[in-house]
């Protein structure tokens, strides 16, 4: 069973991949935060607990 401290680490790392997938294929300035989470499956609850800003994601 996963604990919900695992569960978590997966989550933060799927945005990550997200982001810089696409960081990558649009940029950065071109990339909001909510295509993050639409892509990512995440909510901006999660986001926001996670990272301070999308420059949280860059850093």
């Amino acid at each position: 069973m996963t604990t919900q401290q695992e569960r978590g680490q997966k989550t933060r790392e799927r945005m990550l991949r997200t982001a810089f997938d696409l960081f990558h294929q649009k940029g950065v300035n071109a990339t909001s935060v909510d295509e993050v989470l639409e892509k990512s499956g995440t909510g901006k609850s999660q986001f926001y607990y996670y990272f301070k800003s999308k420059e949280g994601l860059v850093h």
